[in-house]
């Protein structure tokens, strides 16, 4: 009667630990896939920020570009007329 008793709770903590270990798989298999959502989430996102940053960048180097071209034409237009004011000073001094 003991031993049968015995033998029983033995069977009793089989089954609860193979529960115990199913129960362990399922909830890693849920963390699992939560981080891997998670993650994609992120991955998203952070292409999503680096796409604004490559725009940002682009927008940038157009102002830049912009900028350069005003400064060479308002160059240009000081030289040429800084040139033709010297010019017509030696035309007068002669």
């Amino acid at each position: 009667m003991i031993k049968a008793e015995n033998d029983r709770l033995v069977n009793d903590i089989e089954k609860l630990k193979q529960q115990l270990r199913e129960e362990i798989a399922r909830t890693q298999a849920g963390v699992r896939g939560r981080l891997r959502e998670e993650t994609s989430g992120q991955d998203q996102k952070m292409k999503e920020v680096e796409y604004k940053i490559e725009q940002e960048i682009a927008g940038l180097r157009t102002a830049i570009q912009a900028s350069k071209a005003t400064t060479l034409q308002y160059l240009v237009g000081i030289v040429t007329g800084g040139a033709a004011l010297l010019m017509a000073y030696l035309r007068f001094r002669s």
